[in-house]
């Protein structure tokens, strides 16, 4: 298995083209999803890497609209593509453009949006006779990728290391909610699950769209043997922020001479949680499951309905699905929250849909409560029963 490296900004660059490495994907501004680099610069890095005897790759990675991709297209086609040994797309129209305006560039096609079964794969590596490579998505399993190799006359790349991308949209789905951000500006923000107690996911938006990932990092390093006598030709290591390319050392020492005890410490010092993702057994059905938080499915138990709307220091508006008998103000109710919180309290105040405060609900609808702490949407309401 050979090894490859995106160089997203000049720091990068400095830091990351060394030995270990036998490819290198050059992302710029314009051209690539994350990438830094302006056009020039992007050449230049192009050259020394040339003189180094690396294979170069020019990132075009965009998913794009009619009118964006007539505009990257005037930008790609002032690009000396003698300094690149390979275009990398993903958007079906520029893999397109590359087949018929030019045949005789190498193609690399990303496949991380979808394309997870052999049919579909095999029809895009039919439609090209310069594809040189097929990027298959981290979420398909090492037991399905070998298989595919043995199907696939192209070269197969998979991710080793670095960030887990869960979702790319062209959209801009952060600006859209801020009423003083200009259309460029480069957004970050934590997402959190509102049906189940996952944190963490880091969104970023750009000038290219909205991308989201996985609060932790994959690392597939403990199975580098494994790959490295499989069909899978090349593993890449998406190394763009600091605390990543720090790592690189260690990294490639673990490449060549790989120690469960050097690993173990390298995970214990690293400043991310590292996961093997989906690669050893397809646990996509095994998911299913786990989508629904169990900590708020309801017990019909003295189930009273759940939290559909917080207003802090206000309100709780509460959908009571179920009212056998009178609910009164005063009495015991047992709150459990999404993030397995449990908490015993009582109401003070009640208003129907009308406004018209009550003391007591004798049928199910939508209703006004006072405020509690530490509440949140899709908490559960239960009727205490002093057990």
């Amino acid at each position: 298995m050979r090894y490859n490296c995106p160089i997203s900004s000049l720091q990068n660059e400095t830091e990351l083209s060394g030995d270990f490495f036998d490819e290198f994907l050059l992302e710029s501004s314009d051209l690539s999803r994350v990438g830094s680099l302006c056009v020039e610069e992007m050449c230049g890095v192009a050259r020394g890497l040339n003189q180094l005897g690396k294979r170069v790759v020019l990132v075009w990675d965009l998913l794009m609209t009619q009118s964006v991709f007539e505009k990257k297209q005037l930008i790609f086609e002032a690009i000396d593509l003698t300094l690149f040994d390979a275009v990398r797309v993903s958007d079906p129209g520029a893999y397109h453009y590359l087949n018929t305006k030019f045949p005789n560039t190498a193609v690399q096609l990303v496949l991380d949006n979808g394309n997870h079964n052999l049919a579909g794969i095999l029809g895009w590596e039919k439609l090209s006779g310069n594809l040189e490579r097929l990027v298959l998505s981290s979420q398909l399993p090492f037991n399905i990728i070998t298989q595919y190799c043995i199907n696939l006359s192209t070269d197969v790349e998979i991710q080793i290391f670095g960030k887990i991308p869960l979702f790319y949209s062209p959209r801009k789905l952060l600006n859209s909610h801020l009423e003083q951000a200009s259309g460029s500006a480069l957004l970050e923000a934590v997402g959190t699950s509102e049906e189940s107690p996952h944190k963490g996911f880091t969104i970023l938006e750009n000038e290219h769209g909205t991308f989201m990932y996985h609060p932790k990092e994959l690392s597939l390093m403990d199975r580098i043997e494994k790959l490295n006598v499989s069909k899978i030709k090349w593993g890449r290591f998406d190394l763009r922020h600091p605390h990543q390319v720090s790592s690189v050392g260690v990294l490639e020492e673990l490449v060549s001479n790989f120690s469960a005890s050097a690993y173990r410490e390298f995970r214990e010092s690293y400043s991310h949680q590292l996961i093997r993702g989906f690669f050893e057994v397809n646990k996509t059905d095994a998911q299913f499951k786990n989508l629904v938080n169990r900590k708020v499915q309801r017990k019909d138990e003295n189930y009273l309905g759940e939290i559909a709307e917080v207003k802090k220091e206000r309100y709780l508006g509460i959908d009571i699905k179920k009212c056998e008998g009178t609910l009164r103000l005063g009495q015991k109710v047992l709150i459990k929250t999404p993030d397995g919180k449990e908490l015993l309290t009582s109401f003070k105040k009640c208003f129907d849909v009308d406004g018209v405060e009550i003391q007591t609900i004798t049928k199910p609808g939508l209703y006004r409560f006072n405020f509690i702490p530490k509440t949140s949407k899709k908490s559960q309401i239960y009727l205490y029963s002093g057990e």
